[in-house]
């Protein structure tokens, strides 16, 4: 694939230069594309004025083949993509009835006054295709230009995201043919980059691929892409076994979380450890009934109860580095069983180790 197949990001929004807000469509629209095989080029922030605009859009449009635009599709005076491509690709802006009914319809669902602003949520470049926005106002584009795609979607996430997974991933698989490749990444958890890296290097050092980590404490991500999958995946499991919590990708508090949801009888937690943040990882209305945090109890008897407690070098504020341990006790039905667990202390953060090892663990308890 030359660079001319690749796909380019521009997302704009003065608060998003500014540092007010930080972008998240661009991170996870590069990984679902990414996941898919497809190969991305450059990504770009603008602030919202037009000429800025104009030239960060020219810029991808002349490097990629297909170019995805978020942000800036609103009502107001500072929403320019608009204006700003159909300037680029000297096609006039017109009116599209169906997306002005779209609007209307949403605004009137929510007793929300129309101004004639709106209507401009309404103008695409001439021969465009708008993508129904079904979260919001703001319908996204599909624009086909001297064999080129354009995408013009909406900024918040709850919308652009839905957009882009319906609609815009559909028509890049139709656009680019993908050759067979091998791709596959894995979610270590208590290893460091530098502790495996060389070992998954040296491993695959005879395999044409390359290979990437990144860290999202307290996980290490590890991804193989090769043009086959040849025995990549036999060579690295007995380096990468010690290290997954799970067969699946997902950290260990979304597996649990959903596990939780097929729980016959409630299940309490009494959090001694780790100040609330188990609670907020946990806690969802789908599974609220089957979860509940508070002191245990003679009473808890009849259904699961874990007590967790320790971290007292965190909460002592002992300086690291250290060690500490976190204890889990699970009664359940008259039995007790414990496990404690010695944990490395380098910074505050080691809270988030402990949740997610507390969730790995609960979920072996369950099945």
């Amino acid at each position: 694939m030359d660079k001319y197949s690749r796909i380019g990001i521009l997302v704009t929004g003065d608060e998003l230069v500014n540092g007010d807000i930080t972008d998240r469509n661009c991170q996870q629209i590069s990984q679902i594309l990414v996941d898919n095989g497809f190969s991305m080029g450059q990504h770009l922030c603008s602030g919202d004025d037009l000429d800025t605009l104009k030239d960060s859009f020219l810029f991808l449009l002349e490097r990629h083949h297909i170019v995805i635009t978020t942000g800036g599709l609103g009502p107001t005076s500072d929403d320019k993509t608009r204006f700003a491509i159909s300037d680029i690709i000297q096609r006039p802006l017109l009116f599209n009835p169906d997306s002005w009914q779209r609007v209307t319809e949403r605004l009137q669902s929510f007793s929300l006054p129309i101004h004639e602003s709106n209507r401009q949520q309404a103008l695409f470049p001439e021969g465009s295709t708008p993508l129904p926005n079904e979260k919001g106002t703001a319908d996204g584009c599909k624009i086909a230009y001297q064999e080129k795609l354009i995408f013009m979607l909406p900024g918040p996430p709850h919308e652009c995201l839905p957009i882009f997974k319906k609609h815009v991933l559909p028509s890049i698989k139709k656009r680019i043919a993908i050759a067979p490749t091998f791709y596959k990444k894995w979610r270590l958890f208590g290893v460091s980059e530098g502790e495996i890296a060389a070992t998954i290097d040296d491993a695959l050092k005879d395999i044409p691929c390359s290979t990437g980590y990144r860290t999202d404490y307290p996980y290490l991500e590890c991804k193989i892409r090769a043009e086959e999958k040849q025995n990549i995946e036999k060579i690295l499991k007995p380096l990468l076994d010690p290290y997954l919590l799970s067969d699946e990708y997902l950290p260990a508090s979304k597996l649990l979380r959903h596990t939780l949801k097929n729980l016959k009888a409630p299940m309490i937690i009494d959090d001694q450890a780790t100040g609330g943040k188990l609670q907020t990882q946990l806690l969802r209305p789908y599974n609220r009934n089957n979860l509940q945090f508070k002191p245990l109890s003679l009473s808890h008897n009849d259904c699961l109860a874990i007590e967790i407690q320790g971290l007292n070098e965190l909460w002592n504020q002992t300086s690291p580095p250290c060690h500490t341990q976190l204890t889990l006790h699970f009664h359940q039905q008259g039995e007790n069983f414990t496990q404690t667990h010695t944990l490395p202390f380098r910074h505050k953060k080691i809270i988030d180790y402990a949740v997610e090892l507390v969730c790995h663990k609960i979920t072996q308890f369950l099945v």
